[in-house]
């Protein structure tokens, strides 16, 4: 018997020596920041994309809990752009703030930001157009609230989000105001009532009777 496989089907097979430039992950971060060393040691986004092309299916979810300087979700948009995936990310960051700099806030300086012009697009630190990879991006903050002050703790926009992802719906911006709502395509939706003054009320009663309700 003899087994043929295609080209269209061949891949290498996981190597255990790579052959990698130890400076390019923090050469592509610096074309990314003005040429600025806004980390230190950032992985390659090349190393991570070819690792997670062997275990990572195109409709996988990736959990980073050590998020650092973003790459992970970089090799992620890569990926879904070379072969039309649509793999998601989920990366967890603290501020890494100290006594020295207690206003450091590495997840939104670096990482958010870093995201952002991946999806959206940039200009390098050598003034050149970098067209985004695409895709959608939110960015969450925690913090934590002892469970007997959860009523007063949490206010409208922590609500609405944490509605929205318990849902499975796309997060969006708290619109402000006493009723929102979020509709999905098929008809589906969230409404929420912040508050019960007659305006608000009216808006939800308002919302229900087009719906039928």
């Amino acid at each position: 018997v003899e087994l043929k496989i295609y080209l269209k089907d061949y891949k290498s097979k996981l190597s255990s020596v790579v052959d990698l430039d130890g400076r390019s992950g923090s050469n592509v971060l610096r074309d990314m920041f003005d040429n600025e060393k806004v980390f230190n040691n950032p992985k390659s986004v090349e190393l991570m994309s070819w690792l997670m092309s062997y275990f990572v299916a195109k409709k996988d979810t990736v959990l980073d809990f050590f998020a650092g300087s973003g790459t992970t979700a970089h090799a992620i948009a890569k990926l879904n752009a070379e072969d039309s995936g649509t793999r998601k990310f989920i990366l967890v960051s603290s501020t890494e703030a100290t006594e020295d700099t207690p206003h450091k806030n590495l997840c939104r300086a670096v990482c958010a930001q870093r995201v952002r012009r991946v999806r959206g697009g940039y200009t390098n630190a050598k003034g050149e157009t970098v067209a985004g990879l695409g895709g959608g991006f939110a960015y969450l903050r925690a913090k934590r609230i002892p469970k007997h002050r959860l009523s007063l703790k949490l206010d409208h926009p922590q609500i609405w989000n944490a509605l929205q992802l318990l849902h499975a719906r796309p997060i969006s911006a708290w619109p402000s105001g006493g009723f929102a709502v979020d509709e999905a395509a098929d008809g589906a939706a969230i409404a929420y009532l912040a508050d019960a003054y007659p305006a608000s009320v009216a808006r939800m009663q308002q919302w229900l009777a087009a719906r039928g309700a």
